[in-house]
């Protein structure tokens, strides 16, 4: 991108070109910020999509700690049920 702006001229310098090298600089700017959009976009929706799944992973855990949280329970309800006087 630096060898196609010319960045680091004063601006007198370079309002001196002509019209048409101008109008090219825009271009290469214009294109250049286009690419890096897409390519920060493409990286947000791969974080997006792994945090996803990061999330699942560990909902799909938790889900599992819970039901055999219950089971235990359930269990013990079970045990002191029997265990009472009747």
């Amino acid at each position: 991108m630096k060898k196609t702006v010319p960045f680091e001229e004063q601006e007198e310098i370079v309002v001196s070109h002509d019209s048409i090298q101008l109008l090219e600089y825009i271009r290469a700017i214009f294109d250049k910020t286009l690419e890096m959009k897409l390519e920060a976009e493409q990286e947000l929706a791969f974080k997006v999509e792994n945090e996803c799944n990061d999330y699942e992973s560990s909902l799909q855990k938790l889900e599992a700690e819970v039901r055999q949280h219950i089971r235990v329970t359930v269990t013990f309800l079970r045990k002191l049920a029997n265990k009472r006087p009747g």
